[in-house]
């Protein structure tokens, strides 16, 4: 094998070495009256904001103190409204361990 010949294979071997590494993402964003920053590796290259975004909606909808229309707000500002323990099942949860 030639020298050229050998430079090429390792070439090659190189780059689909490179090609096949993992794409790192970086999620940043608002959530409990702070910001977070999600890092994570995916070969898929899917993008998971809208996961981690929804999820984090639904913790500050039942367990956000800094808004007022959450679920524990409510409950601790001791509002008439008429409230189900059953379908807030974060609060129910954090509720009974407490």
């Amino acid at each position: 094998m030639t020298l050229a010949v050998k430079k090429f294979y390792y070439f090659f071997f190189l780059f689909l070495i490179i090609s096949c590494q993992s794409e790192y993402k970086n999620i940043r964003g608002y959530a409990q009256g702070t910001t977070y920053s999600i890092s994570y590796f995916s070969k898929s290259q899917k993008d998971f904001s809208f996961s981690f975004d929804s999820i984090l909606k639904v913790v500050d909808d039942e367990l956000s103190t800094y808004d007022s229309l959450s679920f524990i707000s409510i409950v601790n500002n001791n509002n008439d409204t008429c409230y189900s323990l059953v379908t807030h099942d974060l609060f129910s949860d954090c509720f009974s361990k407490a």
